[in-house]
């Protein structure tokens, strides 16, 4: 299979901006190839709703995804995910813990579960087994730093 250098002269913008199909490019060897248009408009999407009150949400949909929970939810795992997915998910809720410590597929925090605040955040890498999480902790910090 050859591989083709991917350049500003092969892919104008025009390209990028404009659904799907393909597009035909002169190469700089004089012949031509045929690209596969990317839709960029669709790299940046509004985050999904996880499933409501679910331990286990899908996440199929997208990469993006915000809690809803309406009642206290603990997430022991993702599922419906593909090898090498990266998801994040905001916390949009007050009732979410995430399960690091059970018999579960979710790797992180050191190993110790998580009760996140609304609008803390984790992003996940999934191997095809386990989903490996970085947490983060988005608290405002109203303090004055020493800077000695």
């Amino acid at each position: 299979m050859a591989v083709t250098q991917i350049t500003k002269a092969l892919i104008g913008e025009e390209d990028l901006n404009i659904g799907t199909g393909t597009v035909s490019r002169a190469t700089s060897t004089g012949g031509t190839t045929t690209i596969t248009k990317l839709n960029i408009s669709s790299l940046a999407t509004a985050p999904t709703t996880l499933e409501v009150d679910s331990a286990t949400p899908t996440v199929s949909a997208n990469s993006v995804f915000k809690t809803a929970n309406t009642v206290a939810t603990t997430i022991t795992n993702f599922v419906d995910g593909t090898s090498g997915q990266i998801i994040w998910v905001i916390i949009g809720d007050a009732l979410t813990k995430i399960d690091f410590t059970s018999n579960t597929s979710l790797r992180g925090n050191g190993g110790s579960d998580w009760t996140p605040t609304t609008n803390d955040h984790m992003q996940c890498v999934y191997d095809g087994t386990s989903w490996y999480c970085n947490v983060s902790d988005n608290t405002t910090y109203n303090g004055i730093l020493d800077e000695d």
